[in-house]
């Protein structure tokens, strides 16, 4: 907002508001996808300790830059609903013995 702001575009209230929803709704959209693709391939996974601390990594990762960079959502709110949505439903799916490396790495 404040960047078209400063490029000279008229602010109204529908496209403040429109550019708001935009953002604080696409980003845990582009979040929970994330997490729902994380999560049924971590099941495929198993006591594979470097393969699933990368793919939390790379996911972290990617989801903010698919959400800030390619669909101009929020990242930060992507990577939040990634976080939260991993805490609550990917953990169940991390194999024991990977659970304390991930736990260091993050």
């Amino acid at each position: 907002m404040v960047q078209n702001a400063l490029q000279g575009q008229e602010l109204t209230v529908k496209s403040t508001i429109s550019q708001l929803c935009q953002l604080s709704l696409g980003g845990p959209a582009v979040g929970v996808a994330f997490g729902l693709v994380i999560v049924i391939w971590l099941r495929f996974i198993y006591n594979q300790d470097v393969v699933e601390v990368t793919m939390t990594i790379v996911a972290a990762l990617g989801c903010f830059i698919v959400a800030n960079d390619i669909l101009g959502v929020s990242g930060v709110l992507a990577v939040l609903c990634l976080g939260i949505w991993m805490a609550a439903f990917g953990s169940h799916h991390i194999s024991r013995q990977v659970q304390q490396p991930l736990r260091i790495v993050w």
